[in-house]
């Protein structure tokens, strides 16, 4: 992977942030909660993005209305496993 450390860490503090959030969020949103300027923040979602490897074993995903989240990678289980745990969840 040849990506800048900083882009790298903007992208990992943009996913630490998603996942503690735990619901979707603008870019907008981000960049007022993490204090960052706006394209460093849609910088690191481009970054994300294009090197799904740094945020494994999630990834960075975009909703209908333009906010971001994150959800398990979908190579990561098996549609057997993750028909289990969708059953053992209700």
């Amino acid at each position: 992977m040849n990506t800048p450390i900083g882009s790298c860490q903007h992208a990992l503090t943009l996913i630490a942030a998603l996942v503690h959030a735990g619901t979707p969020l603008t870019p907008e949103h981000l960049a007022v909660a993490l204090d960052r300027p706006l394209d460093q923040v849609t910088s690191a979602l481009h970054e994300a993005d294009r090197h799904p490897d740094l945020a494994d074993p999630v990834a960075v995903r975009g909703n209908k209305s333009g906010a971001f989240y994150v959800a398990a990678r979908p190579d990561r289980l098996t549609t057997a496993q993750r028909r289990r745990l969708a059953r053992n969840a209700s």
